[in-house]
């Protein structure tokens, strides 16, 4: 909402609704679950992340459109923005803790196949 109000107070619109809201949960899915598969319009079936991008696309072409149909288009935009900035920062916040919590931790796990034997370890051990 504040995004909106931010770019649309010379309008004198307000908005009621929760749009923005299920454009946030769109985007949380598709950082979550990026490669479950969603049918579009009843006959697409896409990955989230790519459907969550075609939407936005289809939601920005219709904010910029000079179309006025009623519906707060930025509305919706706004609310896949904060939904990823929110989700971002509370991982790297998560991350920032953990590593305050064990120090010795890197500060992204290495993967299975990359790693290697120490030699300062003791065979013993």
């Amino acid at each position: 909402m504040i995004g909106f109000l931010a770019f649309n107070w010379h309008t004198g619109h307000v908005v009621i609704g929760y749009s923005g809201v299920i454009f946030g949960i769109l985007v949380a899915q598709a950082m979550f679950f990026p490669n479950n598969v969603v049918a579009i319009f009843a006959f697409f079936p896409l990955k989230m992340k790519y459907a969550v991008l075609l939407l936005g696309a289809v939601e920005l072409y219709l904010t910029v459109s000079p179309e006025g149909a009623g519906v707060a288009h930025s509305a919706h935009l706004f609310g896949a923005v904060a939904a990823f900035a929110f989700l971002r920062i509370t991982q790297w916040w998560t991350r920032r803790k953990a590593r305050k919590a064990v120090p010795h931790l890197p500060a992204k796990p290495p993967k299975w196949r990359t790693i290697r034997k120490r030699a300062d370890i003791p065979k013993e051990l």
